[in-house]
C-alpha cells in the first residue's frame, strides 16, 4: 500500500467527522428569515459529482455557508486524483474559491478545510480564498460555480437592496421576484459549468420568465425533486440545475422519485387536526395520483 493509498484512506476514515461538525454548525445557524438554508452532504456530494470537476479548473461557492460543498469538492479530487501534498496545496491555493456575506461561516470554512487536509496531509501552511463579500458583486469568471443561494421573496428584500437587484439583473428588473434569480444569472454569465440547488418556483412562476430565458441556451440537466423535501427546516421544493456553455446538444430532465411515504402536511396545509374512525380512508398510495389531487377508492 503506497503512501498516495494511506493518505485516502486516512480521509475516507475522517470524513464522517468533518460531516458531523458541518451538520451541526448548520442547526445552529440555521435562519429561513435570512433566507439561508444549509445544503445536506449527501446533495452536495451528488452535485459535486455531477459537476465533476478537473484539477484544472477553478471553482468558486458563493454563499459557502456551513463549507459542505468545499468539504464535498475535496473529497471527490482526493478520491478521484490521489494529489501528492504539494498538488493538493497547490490545487486549493489556486483553484478553490468561496465567499459569504456572514464572516461567521468564511471563518468556520477555513478552519474546516484547514483541519480536514491536516488530518491526512502533510501541509503545515495553507493560504485559503475565503472571503467576507456580496457575492452578487462579484465580476471575476470561473471555470466553476457551485451553489445553495439564499431564497428571499420580494417582499422580504431590504428596499434599497431592491433596487440594487433590479439594476443590475435582468432577472429581476420587475415582478415578485427572488434573489435567487440573481444568483442564477450571475451564475450563468460567470461560469463555463455549474450546479445550483434551488427552489423549483423558477420552472414555472411568471416572474421568473426572464431568468428562463436568460438560462435558456445553457441548460443541460434539471433534477426535480418534486414534492420530495430536501431541506428539513424549509419549505420550498427544490431542484438541482446544471448549466453548461460548452455542450448544450442535449438537456436532461429527471424527477426524483421518494422512496419514503408521504406526509400529509407535505400535499397540504393543515389548518385543523383531523379526526376520524375510518383511518384507512387516509392512507394515500402515491399510485391514486390523478389530475393533480391525490384521492383514495375505498370500498
Amino acid at each position: 500500500m503506497n503512501n498516495e493509498t494511506l493518505k485516502s484512506n486516512n480521509v475516507n476514515s475522517s470524513i464522517a467527522d468533518f460531516y458531523k461538525k458541518i451538520s451541526l454548525y448548520s442547526d445552529n445557524h440555521q435562519n429561513n428569515k435570512g433566507g439561508v438554508v444549509f445544503t445536506s452532504s449527501i446533495i452536495a456530494r451528488d452535485m459535486i459529482k455531477m459537476l465533476n470537476p478537473t484539477l484544472d479548473e477553478n471553482i468558486f461557492e458563493p454563499s459557502v455557508g456551513s463549507g459542505v460543498f468545499v468539504i464535498a469538492l475535496l473529497e471527490f479530487i482526493i478520491e478521484k486524483y490521489t494529489p501528492t501534498d504539494m498538488e493538493l496545496k497547490y490545487y486549493i491555493e489556486h483553484n478553490v474559491y468561496f465567499a459569504d456575506i456572514d464572516r461567521d461561516s468564511v471563518d468556520f470554512t477555513k478552519k474546516l478545510v484547514k483541519d480536514f487536509i491536516s488530518s491526512a496531509y502533510n501541509v503545515n501552511t495553507l493560504s485559503l480564498n475565503g472571503l467576507v463579500q456580496d457575492s452578487l458583486l462579484n465580476r471575476k469568471h470561473f471555470n466553476l460555480i457551485i451553489c445553495n443561494p439564499p431564497y428571499i421573496r420580494t417582499k422580504n428584500i431590504e428596499k434599497q437592496y431592491l433596487q440594487f437587484l433590479r439594476g443590475n439583473f435582468q432577472s429581476c428588473e420587475v415582478g415578485n421576484i427572488d434573489m435567487y434569480y440573481a444568483f442564477v444569472e450571475l451564475t450563468n454569465n460567470l461560469s463555463n459549468r455549474s450546479s445550483l440547488i434551488l427552489p423549483n418556483s423558477y420552472l414555472n412562476n411568471v416572474s421568473a420568465k426572464k431568468l428562463r430565458k436568460l438560462i435558456q441556451a445553457n441548460v443541460s440537466f434539471i433534477r426535480d425533486f418534486k414534492e420530495s423535501k430536501q431541506f428539513d427546516t424549509a419549505s420550498p421544493y427544490t431542484t438541482i440545475l446544471m448549466l453548461n456553455k460548452k455542450d448544450t446538444d442535449m438537456f436532461s430532465y429527471a424527477k426524483y422519485e421518494s422512496r419514503e411515504d408521504t406526509r400529509l402536511s407535505e400535499i397540504a396545509d393543515l389548518y385543523a387536526g383531523i379526526s376520524t374512525n375510518a383511518d384507512k380512508l387516509f392512507l394515500i398510495d402515491k399510485s391514486t395520483l390523478g389530475q393533480g389531487y391525490y384521492k383514495k377508492i375505498y370500498g
